[in-house]
């Protein structure tokens, strides 16, 4: 997850990482976060906890972005064991999709791989996310 802003207080990348974390349903640990690169998206100032405050909204949605677009790449390939199902029957744990019956799954990394991507950069377009 990329932003502009500098790091500031413990809070700032591993606020950052937690937030993606738990809409990607990983482990922080699995979340990388880069700041303080000017070619990366403007996050605002970084003073006291506002870098948290600030990114932490993008974050969350452009992390949901990316889980929703794995979720449609998957159900959408035909190679996936997830290929034609319905795209709210699936679920996220620990960097895998599954149907909610647990029966089929595919992880992030095969989805990606299949379709010729990387390890994917979330965005988001501003507006706020909703529980």
């Amino acid at each position: 997850m990329p932003t502009k802003g500098g790091r500031t207080g413990r809070d700032g990348r591993d606020g950052a990482a937690q937030i993606a974390a738990e809409e990607l349903a990983l482990d922080p640990g699995q979340v990388t976060v880069m700041l303080g690169d000017t070619d990366f998206p403007r996050a605002g100032n970084s003073t006291g906890a506002n870098t948290s405050a600030s990114v932490g909204n993008a974050v969350q949605l452009a992390a949901r972005n990316l889980r929703q677009l794995l979720i449609q790449l998957a159900v959408t390939d035909p190679n996936s064991p997830l290929a034609g199902q319905a795209e709210d029957s699936i679920t996220v744990d620990n960097g895998c999709l599954r149907l909610a019956d647990l029966a089929k799954a595919d992880t992030y990394g095969e989805v990606l791989l299949r379709r010729q991507l990387t390890p994917s950069t979330g965005s988001a377009n501003g507006t706020r996310p909703r529980p």
